[in-house]
């Protein structure tokens, strides 16, 4: 079958796919289809980088990219007039090579509106079904903006189905939106499925927390707590990933006097921060809202046991105590919970995380489903 996914990318030195899409091709392809990605990367002139149109082979899959600067300063109209320019010319760059997808995959609500006219043009003369699957935190409240319900209606509109990664997003989905989704969770990563736990011995509890550096991931909450809980225990909380708190973050630490407790490590490659998982007793997840939560999947299959808010996607995936816990937004839960997984980790068993976590998420799990909905004798009530 050929399949097309539109999704966005970064093309800085090398070009970045974003890996929750490009773990669906990788997965696709294993099964024996053709899989080719179109990517834009749209953001602003601030990002200096090379641009127009560009092709590159990643690990077997066709990627096809547009690289313009278009920002979010200028009007919003403007700038989607621009954006749909752009791709209505890669378009009939990709035609010009007489391949016709059998399915065309969008993800997220932003690339599903920009492509949203254009798919539903060719779709008057081209017979391929058209899969929108939703992911945005945006959309996972019970009240949204009005702008956002307007974006709503028009990105999804001539799809023929509709995934939601979780029941809490497929359900905020029908009620902001009238929308019935199927709910399609996110894989696992290929390499997790070979991953080796070995946990490597370490003289101080580890925590650790694998997230943008951004308010909705709520790290000022969790560093308050963890200030607490070192009142009466020794521990090490590491952090990775990057974003526009981190300079405030850091002044957090300072001021709770946690700066040596707590390790920022940065930005790094997902295959470094698994290994370091070895290194770690328990993952963190303070968010406010998760559509999903990729990151705390990556760290079960790890062997790390959980501790997660009521973020709304963790609700599908931490379905029993062996697995982890689940914590209020109050810091005396927060700091309990901590302290119980701190007097008990031996109760949390490594392996069976990792196994219950891949027979429900592993690429070769998820992908057939996939691979069922693109199916033209797929029948589901939810359509």
């Amino acid at each position: 079958m050929k399949i097309l996914i539109l999704t966005t990318c970064e093309y800085n030195k090398d070009l970045r796919i974003n890996p929750f899409e490009f773990d669906q091709a990788l997965s696709l392809s294993g099964l024996g289809n053709d899989v080719r990605i179109f990517a834009h990367d749209f953001r602003s002139i601030k990002h200096l980088r090379k641009i127009g149109y560009g092709f590159s082979n990643i690990k077997g899959i066709k990627v096809y990219y547009a690289s313009f600067f278009v920002g979010r300063l200028l009007p919003f109209s403007l700038r989607t007039f621009i954006s749909r320019i752009i791709i209505n010319n890669f378009f009939k760059l990709i035609q010009k090579q007489n391949w016709v997808p059998e399915v065309i995959h969008s993800h997220f609500i932003d690339t599903s509106f920009l492509y949203n006219k254009i798919i539903n043009r060719l779709k008057r003369d081209l017979n391929f079904r058209y899969i929108i699957t939703e992911h945005s935190s945006k959309l996972n409240a019970l009240r949204l903006k009005k702008t956002i319900k307007k974006l709503t209606s028009s990105a999804y509109d001539g799809s023929d189905y509709i995934i939601s990664v979780s029941n809490s997003l497929k359900n905020n989905l029908l009620i902001n939106s009238k929308i019935n989704s199927i709910v399609i969770p996110n894989m696992l990563p290929i390499e997790l499925e070979n991953f080796k736990i070995r946990k490597i011995p370490s003289k101080e509890f580890s925590f650790v927390i694998t997230a943008n550096l951004v308010p909705i991931k709520n790290h000022y909450f969790l560093f308050e707590a963890f200030s607490l809980f070192l009142e009466k225990y020794n521990a090490k909380l590491f952090v990775f990933g990057d974003g526009i708190l981190r300079k405030k973050l850091k002044k957090k630490c300072n001021y709770l006097n946690i700066t040596d407790k707590v390790i920022f490590m940065g930005k790094r490659q997902r295959t470094f921060i698994f290994d370091f998982y070895n290194y770690c007793d328990c993952f963190i997840l303070p968010s406010l809202k998760e559509t999903f939560g990729v990151s705390i999947i990556e760290a079960m299959a790890c062997g790390l046991p959980i501790l997660s808010s009521h973020s709304g996607g963790a609700e599908d995936i931490i379905i029993n105590p062996k697995l982890g816990l689940f914590f209020d937004f109050k810091l005396c839960d927060l700091v309990e919970k901590m302290e119980f997984v701190f007097n008990n980790i031996d109760q949390f068993d490594p392996f069976y995380i990792r196994e219950f976590v891949l027979e429900k998420y592993s690429a070769s799990k998820i992908a057939p489903i996939l691979f069922n909905l693109y199916s033209k004798d797929y029948k589901c009530g939810n359509n």
